[in-house]
């Protein structure tokens, strides 16, 4: 299977897969930067040209969450 490169996967992908990984996530202790090595190793590609995309999705996540 070919690796996927960033730009070829779609916003809503990436939310979906931010909410899976932050839903359980000490977020204390979770950084934008390992949010995106996880999905980077979920989705087997590099996301690095994609980090102020990654971290504005991870904020919206996190204001959508109840205090």
């Amino acid at each position: 299977m070919p690796i996927k490169v960033g730009p070829n996967i779609n916003t809503d992908e990436l939310r979906r897969q931010i909410a899976v990984i932050l839903k359980d996530a000490n977020l204390e202790e979770m950084t934008a930067k390992t949010v995106r090595q996880q999905l980077e190793t979920n989705l087997k590609c590099d996301l690095s040209d994609r980090k102020k995309e990654l971290h504005d999705l991870i904020m919206e996540f996190l204001k959508a969450q109840p205090e």
